[in-house]
């Protein structure tokens, strides 16, 4: 398996996905919230830096959520999409 190095502020740390049930440290939070202030998606996060999404969703709550009702408009736009593909003969 292979051992993930990330490098911030001039320092190298080996991430962990066996760091279950241990706190985070600030320093620690502080990059993965840098990080989600960057753009990052969560699954980038969570491979890069062995957290959890529920440790995420807890400690960075400003991460921007989908409502429900953005929820209903991209799924209608999904099945318009795929309908149109359909009709162009491009669907797989």
């Amino acid at each position: 398996m292979a051992k993930h190095y990330v490098t911030e502020a001039g320092t190298a740390f080996r991430t962990d996905p066996g760091t279950r049930g241990r706190p985070i440290t600030p320093e620690r939070l502080q990059i993965i919230q840098d990080c989600m202030a960057d753009g990052w998606p969560i699954q980038e996060v969570i491979r890069t830096h062995g957290i959890g999404y529920h440790t995420i969703m807890r400690y960075v709550p400003t991460y921007p959520k989908v409502t429900k009702e953005e929820q209903g408009e991209l799924g209608q736009m999904a099945r318009q999409f795929n309908a149109l593909m359909r009709k162009l003969g491009l669907n797989r």
